[in-house]
């Protein structure tokens, strides 16, 4: 008798094995059965979130008005949390409260608990699909394991807090200005820079990232010479046989840098795994114990103190501090008789960010255009001093790194006049400055209030100084309330109203032109403020913004570039001096010097 011995077969058109094949082999980006809850999910909630970065928050005004400038985005609150009396419904679309109108849904705030649920949905789904792969091609789980971190964070933040809380309203809303109102917000209730678990949480990720930065830094610091081509990319190449870099010459330098380093990359590996994962966790911890109302503990005093009067930092307290700087500043005005005066140095002597006629403008670009001009034919005329020759590096790469400098610090200092400057970058063009949007609200609420009948030249404010107007440390008059560090504005539409001292009080009361008022209103609305609760007195909303102004991107976007420009600075100029001292091709394999150095003990 013959035994045949062979496998089953399932049917050629088994449903479930042509799903499983098209989820998991047959796919250059592996999707996975865990990828059925990971990207529908992804998509509602990032998709929530685009949809709020086209509403403006004046919902029962503008409707559905979709604007970048005048509305919510990214920056700001793309998507604010529902009002506090809803507490913790699911708020859907057909739910009692929208009833199935798109439009009251999201003035509701139902595209909060959209995004959020689908969000954190989404982020498991990340992580099992890591599992699932991961056990596809026998890897160890630790890549899954290592995003439980921000899972756990983002769980407690948005999910488990505001349970704990009485509603969703508690919950951060979904933007960066919105992230750092919440922060406040934590602080103020909680004293959470105080907590052991936060403490932990910055150890851990500030530690990572520090422990990122050297071992990235000693890995490219330690490759080997491979072949002639003096690229540092050749560390990257995927057909290379061999090791990239020295574990030997990486242990002696850190050795004898902190007298103990680890010996063997399993151990610096997983250290470098369990530092940031630790700290994310713990800090998910410390947020689940405010949820459940640990509130306010003191870690220093050991005592719980009620969350209804805080005694670590708040607007409250700042605002005392804040008053105790005007005494000092008003010092010399309040006790004539010390004779006090204040050093020349203290006193505002201008700057050339401050520039405000055009005249100057124009006459400083001559003069600048002038010496670069002398500049330039003085270079083609002379060569350089031998100490310049000696001291700089004179290649290609390293003209590029001072080119990259060079640009990187007009990158800051452009941003510097976009921002502060409303001659060069008229307020008409780019929308106000900062210091000019405090003082036309500022102004906007003088007017009012005086055509209400108040006397604004004598009216008291809550801390003691005028309320309307008060006096500068050098005397003259000058807006009252939180504007005052605003002191030295200059803007075309409030230089009529000054007089030899600083604001002319007959003026204010007889002289203000319609042109005036709107354009305070126009400005004080249109605030250049990626901005949360209040600043430079400036009111917005406690969840969102309004506003970003042309002045806001510019200013942002030649930041952001002056300081990538200055890292490709870094980069280059490192490059160039490596190349320039011979050793940029990486360390000699059969001459590697630690090899021929005493062993350390």
């Amino acid at each position: 008798m013959t035994i045949a011995l062979g496998r089953v077969t399932k049917e050629e058109n088994d449903l479930f094995d042509i799903m499983d094949d098209w989820l998991r082999r047959d796919r250059f980006v592996f999707v996975g059965w865990s990828g059925l809850l990971l990207f529908p999910c992804a998509y509602f909630a990032l998709g929530g979130w685009f949809t709020g970065t086209t509403f403006v928050t004046s919902w029962y005004t503008h409707g559905l008005a979709s604007s970048y400038l005048e509305g919510c985005n990214f920056l700001t609150a793309a998507v604010s949390t529902p009002a506090n009396s809803l507490a913790h419904s699911l708020l859907l679309l057909w739910g009692p409260e929208a009833q199935g109108d798109f439009t009251r849904w999201c003035q509701l705030g139902g595209l909060w608990t959209f995004v959020a649920l689908h969000g954190a949905f989404a982020l498991i789904g990340f992580m099992l699909r890591q599992f699932e792969l991961a056990r596809s091609v026998q890897l160890r789980p630790y890549n899954a394991i290592s995003f439980s971190g921000p899972i756990a964070v983002f769980v407690s933040v948005f999910l488990i807090y505001p349970l704990g809380q009485s509603g969703w309203f508690f919950a951060p809303s979904f933007g960066v200005a919105a992230i750092f109102r919440f922060i406040l917000f934590f602080q103020g209730f909680h004293n959470w820079t105080l907590n052991p678990f936060h403490m932990m949480g910055v150890a851990g990720v500030l530690g990572a990232a520090l422990l990122c930065a050297i071992h990235g830094a000693t890995v490219e610091n330690t490759l080997f010479e491979d072949g002639d081509g003096a690229n540092t990319f050749r560390a990257f190449n995927p057909t290379q046989a061999e090791e990239t870099y020295s574990m030997v010459t990486a242990n002696r330098f850190w050795s004898q840098i902190f007298g103990v380093a680890f010996s063997n990359k399993r151990w610096l590996h997983f250290f470098m795994l369990f530092v940031p994962v630790t700290g994310l966790w713990m800090s998910a911890i410390g947020v689940v114990g405010l949820a459940l109302n640990l509130r306010a503990y003191d870690f220093v005093s050991q005592e719980i103190r009620a969350a209804e009067d805080p005694e670590f930092e708040t607007f409250y307290t700042k605002n005392i501090l804040l008053n105790e700087g005007i005494r000092a500043w008003m010092a010399a005005q309040d006790q004539p008789h010390e004779n006090l005066i204040f050093p020349e140095e203290v006193l505002p002597q201008g700057w050339i960010v401050s520039v405000d006629d055009l005249e100057d403008i124009i006459g400083g670009h001559v003069w600048l255009g002038s010496i670069c001009v002398l500049g330039g034919i003085w270079h083609i005329l002379t060569k350089p001093f031998a100490w310049a020759r000696r001291a700089f590096v004179w290649s290609g790469e390293a003209y590029l790194s001072y080119s990259l400098g060079a640009l990187s610090v007009f990158g800051f200092i452009a941003c510097c006049f976009v921002w502060f400057n409303n001659t060069a970058y008229p307020s008409e063009f780019y929308g106000p400055t900062g210091p000019e949007a405090s003082q036309a609200q500022a102004f906007t609420f003088l007017v009012r209030d005086q055509r209400l009948g108040a006397n604004v030249g004598s009216a008291q404010g809550p801390t003691g100084l005028g309320k309307y107007l008060m006096r500068s440390p050098t005397g003259e008059v000058i807006f009252g309330g939180e504007t005052m560090r605003f002191w030295d504005l200059r803007a075309p539409w409030l230089e009529p109203l000054r007089g030899p001292n600083g604001l002319d009080l007959s003026r204010l009361k007889k002289d203000i032109q319609p042109w005036q008022e709107r354009r305070s209103a126009e400005y004080m609305t249109h605030a250049p403020l990626g901005s949360l609760n209040s600043v430079g007195g400036v009111a917005t909303e406690i969840n969102a913004v309004n506003y970003v102004s042309p002045r806001s991107w510019l200013a942002t976007s030649h930041f952001v570039l002056g300081f990538f420009f200055f890292v490709g600075h870094l980069w280059h100029a490192g490059r160039a001096r490596a190349a320039a001292a011979g050793f940029e091709k990486g360390i000699d394999r059969d001459l590697e010097p630690v090899l021929y150095m005493t062993p350390l003990n």
